[in-house]
């Protein structure tokens, strides 16, 4: 009996020692359950906060194309609005993007809307400081711009509405004939740009700026009386316009 007895503990000890290895298994699995939990939420809210999400915007120019691309996703035919992200693209580095976009849309829109971007190439010509490349592409965007603006006002003729080439919207056309102007400028040659900047002035009769470009650029021609017009005309729309009052002080400085 004795010996049964002790058995029978001896059984009972190892069952009580079972149990607790048991019971220990199981909270030791718990923690790691617990642990992976704890983990895994910590990983969301890194990814909801941007920091491990290469994808979530750190600057505001980032930022600017995350909105743009939708923008332009949602609205393609804008042709403004593509416009502005290849600009931004170009702002921000991107220039291959910006070249990629540039030709999609180009492919897309038509009429004035083609010339938002128009202008861009333009721009990235004259920024990569191909001049006569820009001047080249500033006649072409120039010519399709004013075959959508003649085309337009026959619309509105047929409908009994009187309209000019200079009644849409203009800034386009104006940036075109700027940017060709500069590339004309910097490659001397004057008559030309003198040329594209008067013709910007019919599309917008009141920019200063645009005076001060063509009095500057009757400055190099050697037109100086022209060239003073040209400046105290920008004052009279901007009173107190450095830009002129630095151009007639040079003028009289000469």
């Amino acid at each position: 009996m004795r010996e049964n007895a002790s058995v029978v503990e001896t059984d009972y000890d190892t069952v009580t020692v079972s149990g607790g290895d048991d019971s220990l298994i199981w909270w030791m699995k718990f923690a790691i359950a617990l642990l992976v939990v704890i983990a895994l939420v910590g990983i969301i809210y890194l990814l909801s906060v941007g920091i491990l999400n290469p994808t979530t915007p750190r600057t505001a120019v980032e930022a600017r194309l995350v909105v743009l691309e939708s923008t332009v996703r949602t609205n393609p035919g804008s042709g403004r609005a593509q416009r502005e992200y290849i600009d931004t693209l170009v702002a921000s580095g991107q220039a291959g993007a910006a070249k990629k976009q540039l030709k999609l849309a180009k492919e897309s829109l038509k009429g004035v809307e083609l010339s938002e971007v128009l202008a861009a190439e333009v721009a990235m010509a004259f920024a990569d400081s191909d001049y006569a490349g820009a001047a080249k592409l500033a006649d072409a965007a120039y010519k399709s711009d004013l075959g959508a603006r003649e085309a337009w006002v026959k619309e509105m003729t047929g409908k009994g509405i009187k309209s000019s080439v200079v009644d849409m919207d203009s800034q386009a056309v104006v940036d075109i004939l700027v940017f060709g102007a500069r590339s004309r400028g910097a490659l001397k040659d004057w008559d030309k740009a003198i040329e594209g900047l008067s013709t910007a002035l019919t599309f917008s009769p009141q920019g200063a700026d645009l005076f001060v470009l063509r009095a500057q650029a009757y400055a190099e021609h050697g037109e100086k009386d022209k060239a003073r017009a040209d400046f105290e005309a920008a004052l009279k729309f901007i009173p107190d316009f450095q830009p002129a009052l630095d151009g007639l002080k040079q003028l009289k400085d000469k």
